[in-house]
């Protein structure tokens, strides 16, 4: 799963100012995860979101006796983010190892150290480091007729997978 930051501020419905006694008790899918006493009426919990689709987290604010104990549930929709590779300007002589270094940017410009990208022709998957993999193959006689490579970000809990042809039209 993936930790999020939350903030959570409880209210006085008659007055709408924040309430300054109490704490939050969190509950993720009917199971309870934490509690965070109430600071000038916030809460920031960080939780641990599983890789599902959907999750209902429920928060229930509990007084110190000046106000009623009330609850809040919101079921959240969990998406994956989108993943763009991208690839380094590289030269493909034939006979000759070539390296292509893949760069993966995310929606939320994350850092990503998770996950893995593989390449069809040379059956080699490589891991992402600070959004990059590189790999150094052989180009052999075959490219020239076959110039195209896949290059494969396999699907993560947090991120959606991404697929990009590369043509490496080598030389001699």
């Amino acid at each position: 799963g993936e930790d999020i930051a939350t903030t959570i501020t409880a209210v006085n419905n008659d007055t709408n100012e924040t309430v300054t006694d109490g704490y939050v008790e969190l509950y993720l899918n009917g199971e309870f995860i934490t509690n965070e006493t109430l600071n000038n009426g916030i809460a920031t919990p960080t939780i641990t979101i599983p890789p599902t689709s959907q999750v209902n987290l429920k928060a229930w604010y509990i007084s110190t006796d000046k106000y009623q104990n009330t609850t809040t549930t919101k079921d959240l929709q969990i998406t994956k983010q989108n993943i763009t590779i991208n690839v380094e300007p590289f030269t493909a002589k034939v006979n000759e190892n070539t390296t292509i270094t893949v760069t993966l940017q995310s929606t939320n410009n994350d850092t990503i150290n998770e996950g893995a990208i593989t390449l069809d022709r040379i059956n080699q998957t490589i891991n992402i480091t600070n959004n990059q993999a590189t790999v150094t193959f052989l180009i052999t006689e075959e490219y020239k007729s076959s110039t195209s490579i896949k290059i494969t970000y396999n699907e993560t809990d947090k991120y959606k997978g991404a697929t990009l042809t590369l043509n490496l039209n080598p030389t001699k």
